[in-house]
């Protein structure tokens, strides 16, 4: 039989593949998983893991779910080829899994406030309690130790207290029921860093994505550069400068679609206090819990995906108090005018015009430069070999930072024009730099030409 669904074998069907117990090592549980996914597949496995509520084993699942990920990079070119989405709530070694066990080990040794509530061992025993003995615990496996200075007693963080591996790792040495404690606690601050990342905006900016939402995508233009710089198997390698538009922004129909969907009280319309305008500024708010998991929460911890004519749905998240603060609610008819108004708007003038009659950012060769808040939105995207012109271009972009982009375009339906969706990935080019950039590209490529979408 085939393990995986090879396209010449007669069964092309999905396969399952059920792992009873995962193996101590990351690498043969990987080179296990690899059997069932290989290259010339019809389609990727489905992985299903037996992981019991012991926290130390979450640390293999993590380092497994990690290694997953890189399986699908090597035969489609996509780190995301595997299905993922399910495997990525137990990988927690990334940026804010760290920020989060920095935060557990420091709040334990009283050197800063926790961002989470403190467990307790039983219902009826203190706060203080599971401090004491997360203290005795931690001391035990090496991870904090203790210091006296005269009458005071300190607890100290000791080297590396932020390593995921070793943290998790150190805590299969610990009673089960401090380890599955100690592992709760890390999880609430990790949702509290998850939840403060998205209220600021700031949550998984690694690569940008356009294409996965309610955007319109579409390649106005590209152009081809074959570079002077050849592979070894003498086929010319070539960078591709793509223009490309993307139509965003919330339709006041779809608006009302949304707001019927949802049956939370406090969701619906609002518009913002703010009467200095010239354009009132409608939103939708719409939370991210059910009503019956709102009604045990705290009105703080609520949150709400809010939705503006202009931009659609937006990164950042808002609270029930932020909410009230800034906005006063309203009905669907009293925000249709104003939606609809900022909405036609919108898809020629940026919110600088829309709110304040002028924008200060000049245009440039008639072509209006300020995209904030605008309905419609231009990137520049290069992409192909760009490693092959790496070096040139970190001194090109402004401090060297390059900003990877991952585009999947919006297929067009008509009688006569009927396009597969297309997907790009390469790095953001800003406008400022793309004189200098094309004039690197020409001086580089032994020939260039426009290719049509």
């Amino acid at each position: 039989i085939s393990l995986q669904a090879d396209r010449r074998c007669q069964n092309t069907r999905r396969r399952v593949h059920v792992t009873l117990e995962l193996p101590w090592s990351a690498d043969r549980a990987v080179q296990q998983f690899g059997r069932t996914h290989r290259s010339n597949q019809v389609s990727a496995p489905e992985y299903v893991f037996v992981i019991s509520e012991l926290a130390g084993e979450k640390r293999f699942a993590s380092t497994v779910a990690k290694r997953l990920e890189c399986l699908g990079a090597l035969t489609h070119g996509d780190r995301r080829a595997t299905e993922t989405r399910d495997l990525s709530r137990f990988n927690i070694d990334n940026k804010y899994g760290r920020q989060a066990l920095e935060n557990v080990i420091r709040s334990i040794c009283n050197l800063e406030r926790p961002w989470a509530p403190f467990p307790k061992l039983i219902a009826n025993e203190t706060k203080l309690d599971f401090v004491t003995e997360a203290r005795k615990a931690l001391i035990n496996v090496g991870l904090i130790s203790r210091m006296t200075s005269g009458q005071q007693v300190l607890y100290v963080a000791e080297k590396d207290y932020n390593n995921m591996s070793r943290f998790l790792n150190r805590i299969l040495g610990i009673r089960v029921q401090m380890q599955n404690l100690l592992f709760r606690f890390f999880s609430d601050a990790l949702n509290a860093v998850i939840v403060d990342a998205r209220r600021s905006g700031s949550w998984d900016l690694g690569i940008l994505d356009l294409g996965t939402g309610e955007e319109t995508v579409s390649v106005e233009q590209t152009r081809v550069y074959v570079l002077n710089t050849v592979q070894v198997n003498s086929i010319p390698l070539q960078v591709e400068l793509h223009r490309i538009v993307v139509e965003r922004g919330l339709a006041f129909s779809k608006a009302v679609q949304l707001k019927e969907q949802s049956f939370n009280n406090d969701d619906g319309f609002y518009m913002a206090n703010d009467d200095r305008s010239h354009c009132r500024l409608p939103i939708l708010a719409l939370s991210t819990t059910s009503n019956m998991t709102v009604g045990n929460m705290r009105k703080s911890e609520v949150l709400f995906r809010i939705y503006r004519p202009n931009t659609g749905l937006q990164q950042r998240h808002e609270t029930l108090e932020s909410l009230r603060k800034k906005y006063e609610k309203i009905t669907p008819l009293q925000a249709q005018m104003y939606w609809e108004e900022l909405y036609y708007r919108a898809a020629s003038s940026c919110i600088h015009v829309i709110r304040q009659g002028h924008c200060p950012i000049s245009a440039t060769n008639g072509e209006q430069m300020c995209e904030v808040g605008s309905r419609t939105r231009r990137f520049l995207v290069l992409s192909g070999s760009v490693l092959a012109l790496w070096s040139q271009m970190e001194r090109i972009l402004p401090e060297g930072k390059i900003q990877m982009i991952r585009i999947k375009t919006t297929p067009m339906n008509s009688l006569n024009n009927q396009s597969m969706p297309l997907k790009i990935v390469g790095c953001i080019i800003p406008r400022r730099c793309l004189h200098e950039l094309v004039h690197l590209l020409e001086k580089s490529s032994v020939k260039n030409y426009f290719k049509s979408a």
